[in-house]
């Protein structure tokens, strides 16, 4: 029986080791129920090809009278593997940004064009191992010239992963937790992963043919053929820890730890709300109105849920159309000013939404609450203090940083209003609905406060929690709003 050479034993290796990663990467694959930017779908397909590449390996040198076939096969799938390998970097990329950077049109669009190019590499890199060999003799100089061109791809693919990675590191201050550690372990693959472009890069420079009959004279390009190179370059570099067992395992342990599709989960909040003047309420129900679903808009509806242990919902009431673009606002052209005229005009025409929101009270009430407030930001908080008229449903309603202020609103209340407004709010307005709610039935129960200092939109979207002033008033407005539900429920 033939023996086994030293690429036969790493061939041999590849297989034990990738046998039980392509079992695990499959078992996450279902468990993230096929999501196309997972990126555990490419990492089993990358396992699957290391582990068809060891078993083509084995059966060339093995067979009694082996086939040039294997080989040509084991060749392409050693280079072709780095396609999935850059292709689940993207996947968790792209999966890390849920709900931030990934929601940015420009962003998904730069991940669809990467992974396009990446396929394309490829394409170009199966058709250059073709070339060359009995399938096409004739056309090596074609092949050799898709061979690497394909790594020229795969190199400037790299380069926009560098890149993006350096970009998505500066929303960490808007990501859940577990999400920021997802990026962390994907970031952490980048020098490995390029260990392995760099060598993909040298093995296409270090022959004319695949089978290494023809070496570069440059001896340093030569050592890092795959079939007549020197073994321990490719082990190294090829599948060595260096490059692909650091990253997967990294890969791996991150999607075990967390589960990505579960976004209802609580935030990891930098701190906790701690001076309360109530104790925790089993039966309170509280609604968010807001423009945006950003995580600092969801971080703390965590806080205020932990603090009274009250139910917290969040509605689209926007659907089935979308949002404003978080991107666009404030304004920055003529045309950005318009789309928002239009927006607050049509699917955000706040009549539309002042409807629903009742109806959504009223809902509530009828599955047995027994406390229910509704706080808003900016368009949000118009919706909310217009709900608190005759007949509402809420028992208090919030604003915080408040678009679309009006003391007309302001005068139709029959519930407590809580009011915190920023330094871009009209100052005069916010004074003539304080002079209205005093005077009101319930003006014990009103709370207020002007964060002067702060820009519209710091509790919610436009929260830059990693600037101490902005946290400490953001979790200083949070606390407010606990301690005014406090009260308009009559548990201080």
């Amino acid at each position: 029986m033939p023996s086994l050479d030293t690429y036969g034993k790493i061939g041999a290796a590849q297989i034990a080791f990738y046998t039980p990663v392509a079992i695990f990467t499959i078992a996450l694959v279902f468990r993230y129920a096929f999501r196309r930017d997972a990126g555990w779908l490419f990492l089993f397909i990358f396992s699957a090809v290391r582990i068809a590449e060891g078993a083509l390996t084995l059966a060339g040198e093995l067979a009694t009278q082996p086939k040039i076939d294997f080989t040509i096969a084991a060749y392409i799938l050693q280079t072709a593997g780095l396609a999935p390998l850059l292709l689940s970097n993207i996947g968790f990329l792209g999966m890390a940004g849920q709900s931030t950077y990934s929601e940015i049109s420009r962003v998904s669009l730069i991940f669809r064009i990467t992974g396009l190019l990446t396929l394309a590499g490829l394409g170009l890199s199966v058709a250059g191992g073709l070339l060359g060999t009995h399938v096409s003799p004739d056309k090596g100089d074609i092949g050799l010239t898709l061979r690497r061109a394909s790594t020229g791809i795969f190199a400037g693919v790299y380069v926009v992963l560098f890149l993006g990675h350096s970009i998505c590191w500066t929303y960490h201050f808007q990501m859940r937790s577990y999400r920021m550690k997802l990026l962390g372990g994907a970031t952490l693959a980048l020098p490995f992963l390029g260990v392995r472009v760099a060598y993909a890069i040298l093995a296409a420079w270090s022959a004319s043919d695949i089978f290494g009959t023809s070496l570069s004279q440059n001896p340093i390009f030569a050592k890092f053929n795959p079939t007549n190179g020197q073994w321990i370059a490719y082990l190294c570099s090829q599948d060595g820890i260096a490059d692909n067992y650091s990253p997967r395992i990294s890969s791996l342990t991150t999607g075990s730890l967390f589960y990505l599709n579960d976004d209802d989960t609580p935030f990891l909040y930098y701190g906790t709300i701690v001076r309360l003047l109530c104790p925790a309420m089993s039966t309170v129900t509280i609604t968010i109105l807001t423009t945006t679903f950003f995580p600092q808009t969801q971080q703390g509806a965590d806080l205020i849920a932990s603090a009274l242990k009250a139910t917290v919902f969040m509605p689209d009431f926007f659907e089935p159309n979308a949002a404003f673009p978080a991107e666009k606002y404030p304004p920055k052209s003529d045309k950005d000013k318009t789309d928002l005229q239009d927006f607050f005009g049509g699917v955000a025409n706040p009549a539309a939404a002042i409807e629903k929101l009742n109806n959504f009270g009223n809902v509530l009430k009828s599955t047995g609450a027994k406390n229910i407030a509704v706080y808003g930001f900016c368009w949000g908080g118009k919706v909310t203090i217009s709900s608190g008229g005759a007949s509402t449903p809420f028992d208090a309603v919030a604003l915080v940083h408040p678009a679309m202020l009006s003391v007309a609103d302001a005068e139709k209340l029959t519930v407590p209003l809580g009011i915190y407004i920023s330094k871009d709010e009209p100052i005069k307005e916010y004074e003539k609905i304080l002079d209205v709610v005093s005077k009101k039935a319930f003006a014990d129960k009103n709370d207020h406060k002007n964060y002067s200092t702060m820009h519209h939109g710091w509790a919610a979207a436009r929260g830059n929690l990693e600037d101490a002033e902005n946290k400490e008033q953001y979790e200083d407005v949070y606390e407010r709003l606990v301690n005014f539900f406090c009260k308009a429920f009559g548990r201080a």
